[in-house]
């Protein structure tokens, strides 16, 4: 749909691009990879046409119906073209990767996420002139307010915005366009802040400290994996996303995460799990079971038992039920992806990249700079001992088990806390 685009004029540069979350606030700016996030309410330093691009999408953000958002976070960019793989879109999906990680922390008793992916939906919108029937089509529709006019000259252009939702969908918008949720009835948490909760996550829980280092360094094997493994994990906690299709994808997240060879998956599966965690009672018993519904998932479009089950049994029947296996699914994953960030950190502070090195100089090792994958401003994770819990909530699951027949489905989960980050 190129051809519905206005091109620049003579002499005339594209405007400043713009990302931003729509449904995530923030009170202050936080430092994200390359980009400033900061409140839509902060227009200071801008230049006038910035100030006034960030003034007419902020009108854009809805909630529902005719409900407009207060204020969101946004970035600016340099100029872009969205048609093409701009290594700054890359830069911007892993920033969302990293910020719905950080937000779909599972509650400590029910296990879902606290939000969803669609609640850290990214928008980029870069503006340019465009066509009156792309904001504006006339077909089979009718104004509720016919007295709206976009100001489009005689061959139907207007200045406007090209965007990209979410890094898959494209579209179009002028000043009195509406953006609206990717699902319908999605809520905004009143006291989310955006540089507040990814600070607290970044510093007082320890198997997020590396994950700003991943938006710093992101070209790293290591980093490449751990970034795959997160887009699909946060795909897994998509509100449209059905238990069936979670399984699947938190499953190519551990593949992703683990780099599980191609052959003999679910031995290699358990084994990873176990090198990473310990021998834990029972976690052997989940990755069977989890590793066992992805398959069926993956070779026969369903699965019949989604719920762990404590022990073996002839049949399922026979068995007391425990939660959902994405519940612990969820949690597993996380302590994996601090284990291997953790493992990643230890292995270039030993520079096991240099004392590996084949007599040709090629380093055999997936560390390629020792100041990669430091702390930021740490040199050891956090020593209090209350921030242990998260490492033996699992365990303390997995090994118990259920008083009664008829309460055996619950979760005896000893932490009662409002979910962390």
């Amino acid at each position: 749909m190129t051809h519905m685009i206005m091109p620049l004029t003579p002499g005339e540069t594209p405007g400043h691009g713009i990302a931003v979350f729509p449904f995530l606030k923030t009170a202050q700016a936080i430092q994200l990879g390359n980009f400033t996030f900061r409140s839509t309410d902060d227009i200071e330093g801008l230049g006038d046409e910035d100030a006034q691009h960030v003034r007419e999408v902020s009108q854009m953000l809805f909630l529902q119906d005719d409900l407009r958002i207060r204020s969101a976070a946004y970035a600016m960019l340099p100029s872009l073209d969205l048609d093409k793989a701009e290594p700054m879109l890359k830069e911007l999906e892993h920033v969302q990767s990293v910020v719905a990680y950080c937000y779909s922390s599972p509650h400590p008793t029910f296990g879902n996420p606290f939000f969803h992916f669609e609640n850290a939906s990214l928008v980029v919108l870069s503006p340019q002139g465009v066509r009156e029937f792309l904001v504006r089509p006339e077909h089979h529709v009718e104004a509720t307010d016919p007295s709206v006019s976009l100001g489009a000259d005689r061959w139907h252009n207007l200045p406007g915005y090209r965007g990209l939702y979410n890094f898959r969908h494209h579209f179009w918008v002028a000043k009195t366009s509406r953006l609206y949720p990717p699902v319908p009835h999605m809520g905004l948490n009143i006291a989310q802040d955006l540089a507040h909760d990814l600070a607290s996550a970044f510093t007082q829980a320890p198997q997020h400290h590396l994950l700003p280092e991943l938006l710093r360094y992101p070209d790293t094997p290591v980093a490449q994996r751990v970034l795959t493994a997160l887009r699909w994990h946060n795909r897994a906690n998509a509100a449209g996303n059905s238990d069936d299709c979670a399984v699947l994808d938190l499953a190519v997240a551990f593949e992703a995460l683990l780099a599980l060879p191609k052959d003999a998956k679910t031995d290699r599966f358990v084994d990873a799990i176990a090198l990473l965690l310990g021998r834990v009672p029972r976690l052997n018993l989940w990755a069977e079971q989890f590793y066992a519904a992805r398959s069926d998932v993956a070779h026969e479009g369903r699965a019949d038992h989604l719920r762990f089950m404590p022990a073996k049994a002839k049949s399922p029947s026979d068995s007391p039920l425990y939660q959902p296996l994405m519940t612990y699914g969820r949690q597993v994953f996380r302590l994996c992806v601090g284990a291997v960030l953790f493992g990643a950190h230890l292995a270039e502070q030993a520079g096991l990249a240099r004392q590996t090195r084949d007599e040709s100089g090629t380093v055999r090792s997936d560390m390629q700079d020792s100041r990669r994958f430091e702390f930021a401003g740490r040199g050891s994770f956090c020593s209090d001992s209350g921030h242990g819990r998260c490492h033996q909530r699992i365990p303390r699951r997995l090994r118990e088990r259920p008083s009664d027949r008829n309460d055996a489905w619950r979760c005896k989960a000893d932490c009662r806390e409002s979910p962390r980050l």
